[in-house]
C-alpha cells in the first residue's frame, strides 16, 4: 500500500489487513528464522505478526514505536490525515517546500540527514501508483483501543525472544510514556539511546545498524 507496492481498491489496510500482508510476503520468501524490527506504526503491525507466527521469530528490536496502543493519541501532522475533510486537503498539498522544515524540526535531530532530494522521493513514493487513497486509508486503520494493548502486551511476553530497544532520546512525536510502557513491560536485553529524533534511522544509521547487527550476532554466537 506505500512506495512501489500494489495499492489495490477494495481492500481493508487496517494494521490487521497489514499484519496479514507481512505475513504474505515472509511465507512467499520462505523466511524462516526472522529478526525483526519494527518503528512507528510498523511497531503494532509487527508485533501483530510476530504474535501469530511465533515459529519464525527470532528476536525483535524495537526503534521509536507505540505498543501501548491504547494510550496513544496521534500526533500532527498524523493527525492531520485521519481527520474527515481536512486528510484529502493535507495529503494533496504535501509538498518538500512545506515537508522539508516539519522533517527537520520533528522528524531528525540533524538537520544535514534530510535532504530535500530525500523528502521529494518519499512524496513521490506515497503519491505513485494512485497512492492517495492507499495512505489515507493505512492513516484510518489505527487500532487504538485497550483490547488490541491488551492483546500486543500478552503476545510478544508469550513469544518469550530476545527483545531490544534502540530509541532516538530527542524524540518529539512519539510520547515518552511509549518508551516507559516498553521498559517497564518487556523483558529487554537491552535499552540503546542515540542521539536522534524519531527517524534515528535517517539521523544515526550506523549506530542503529551496528547495535542491530551485535544483537543478532550475539544471539547466534549463544544459538
Amino acid at each position: 500500500g506505500i512506495g512501489l507496492s500494489d495499492k489495490p481498491k477494495g481492500v481493508p489496510y487496517d494494521w490487521h489487513a497489514l499484519a496479514e500482508w507481512l505475513k504474505s510476503i515472509v511465507e512467499a520468501l520462505e523466511l524462516r528464522e526472522v529478526h525483526l524490527v519494527i518503528h512507528d506504526i510498523g511497531g503494532p503491525i509487527g508485533a501483530e505478526w510476530a504474535i501469530d507466527s511465533p515459529e519464525r521469530v527470532r528476536s525483535i528490536t524495537i526503534l521509536n514505536t507505540l505498543l501501548d496502543v491504547g494510550g496513544f493519541s496521534p500526533p500532527f501532522p498524523m493527525w492531520t490525515y485521519r481527520v474527515p475533510g481536512l486528510r484529502h486537503v493535507a495529503f494533496d498539498t504535501m509538498h518538500p517546500s512545506a515537508m522539508l522544515p516539519l522533517f527537520r524540526q520533528s522528524g531528525v535531530k540533524h538537520k544535514d540527514a534530510i535532504t530535500r532530494d530525500d523528502i521529494e522521493a518519499y512524496i513521490y513514493l506515497l503519491k505513485c501508483n494512485e497512492g492517495k487513497h492507499s495512505f489515507l486509508d493505512v492513516m484510518a486503520g489505527f487500532n487504538l483501543t485497550e483490547a488490541h494493548s491488551e492483546r500486543l502486551r500478552k503476545g510478544l511476553l508469550a513469544l518469550a525472544v530476545p527483545m531490544q530497544v534502540i530509541w532516538g532520546e530527542h524524540e518529539i512525536a512519539i510520547p515518552e510514556q511509549q518508551l516507559d510502557y516498553i521498559r517497564e513491560t518487556f523483558p529487554l536485553k537491552a535499552v540503546h539511546m542515540v542521539d536522534a529524533r524519531h527517524f534515528l534511522q535517517e539521523d544515526q544509521a550506523e549506530p542503529v545498524a551496528r547495535h542491530i547487527a551485535d544483537f543478532v550476532l550475539s544471539l547466534a554466537k549463544k544459538g
